[in-house]
């Protein structure tokens, strides 16, 4: 019996490419955990181009997936999909960060429910990410506390 074709799709993927055309391993959880399935299945992995680099070899490869290997011989098939700086901000910063990410780790609940961005005055984006940080490190915190099962 023959795979099926296998398509992932995340914010980060599983390689960022940096000046001079270094290839370095893709950061995150959500890496961490789908690398060990990409190297054993042939995938294609749908990612934000997450640097300049990374938005110049999705230009070079006309926006289609290519193929690329890492320093310790892992390869991928990647297709990087470069966003609007200011959609991505409001992506990013406004729904991932602060409302999906509590939802998805099971620390939503009626006491710990996070305030999203959209609510509040704009800021920068450095500023919305180190508000979000430390608002995550908060409800972390009170959750272990939690009785919750989850």
């Amino acid at each position: 019996m023959s795979e099926s074709p296998l398509v992932l799709v995340s914010n980060r993927g599983p390689v960022t490419f940096g000046p001079g055309g270094e290839v370095r391993r893709g950061t995150g959880g959500l890496v961490t955990a789908l690398i060990g399935l990409a190297s054993y299945r042939d995938v294609t992995w749908v990612a934000s181009a997450m640097t300049q680099e990374d938005v110049a070899e999705a230009d070079r490869n006309d926006g289609r997936a290519f193929g690329v290997r890492t320093r310790e011989g892992d390869e991928y098939l990647v297709k990087l999909v470069a966003s609007d700086a200011d959609a991505y901000d409001r992506f990013y910063n406004i729904i991932a960060n602060p409302m999906l990410w509590f939802i998805q780790h099971y620390l939503w609940d009626l006491s710990n429910a996070p305030t999203s961005a959209a609510t509040r005055p704009r800021r920068s984006s450095s500023a919305t990410t180190s508000s979000t940080r430390t608002s995550r490190g908060r409800c972390s915190r009170r959750s272990r506390a939690s009785t919750s099962p989850w």
